[in-house]
């Protein structure tokens, strides 16, 4: 992947016989891919006609996609879009593409390794954290996270809670 763009979704199948596509969004905030003018598809440009989005998923027309055929093809397709065009996410959000590669530190200081996947699912994602010793995978609770600083590429979670709620898998 281009280290200018982000990933924001993956199209699921067509949606109507009119060229929309259901996109499910690697964000929480599905609404994003309703704020954005275009996409990048296989590395080309696509400009978005209209969107619209529900709580899970987005529905997106493309210019030049006109009928279910065009549509379905596009199954499996990841959407990007450039950094520079990115939507800013409410306060609290994070692109995953962002948090892929911090450093992951307990609030003592203490390095626990690098944040390496996001596991995204109903309930909350979990981070995953890879170290020498193999995988922790911590929930991304406001409890367990005491701050995010995407500059500094750093994830500082609560000591205390990790006890609680990390999944060691070594």
């Amino acid at each position: 992947m281009n280290k200018d763009t982000f990933l924001l979704g993956v199209i699921v199948k067509a949606q109507g016989i009119k060229g929309e596509v259901k996109v499910k969004p690697y964000t929480d905030t599905p609404d994003v891919l309703c704020r954005i003018k275009s996409v990048i598809i296989n590395n080309e440009p696509m400009y978005i006609d209209k969107a619209r989005c529900d709580r899970t998923m987005a529905y997106i027309k493309l210019k030049g996609i006109e009928d279910r055929d065009q549509a379905e093809a596009m199954k499996g397709l990841e959407l990007s879009v450039d950094k520079k065009e990115a939507p800013a996410l409410p306060e609290g959000r994070y692109y995953v593409d962002d948090l892929i590669g911090c450093t992951a530190l307990d609030d003592e200081g203490a390095e626990i390794g690098k944040l390496i996947d996001v596991i995204q699912n109903s309930a909350n994602d979990v981070y995953v954290i890879k170290n020498e010793k193999g995988e922790i995978l911590i929930p991304a609770l406001k409890s367990v996270i005491k701050s995010v600083d995407i500059q500094k590429k750093e994830v500082v979670f609560v000591k205390e809670r990790l006890s609680e709620v990390a999944l060691y898998e070594y």
